[in-house]
């Protein structure tokens, strides 16, 4: 079991309840009004599949881009205090 980023995320991990993942594939069902998505699990490579509604998809990016960008500050600070000698 890892821990969430967001306790509330919109998708998380079927096999191990992360939040984190990678997107592999997207399709929009224009007619259906749904985006049908390919993930895979950042914390224990867990491959999945979700539809969802455009207004879900669009939370679900907002919290993937929010997710993105915390990793990103962690590894700048990790960088930097390795660079540092810390």
């Amino acid at each position: 079991m890892h821990d969430r980023l967001e306790p509330d995320a919109p998708v998380t991990c079927d096999a191990c309840d992360a939040d984190a993942f990678a997107i592999a594939s997207t399709r929009e069902e224009t007619i259906t009004g749904h985006v049908h998505l390919t993930l895979r699990c950042g914390a224990c490579g867990h491959w999945q599949d979700h539809t969802m509604s455009f207004r879900e998809a669009a939370r679900f990016h907002e919290h993937y881009e929010a997710t993105r960008r915390q990793i990103t500050r962690l590894l700048v600070a990790y960088m930097r205090s390795e660079a540092l000698g810390a």
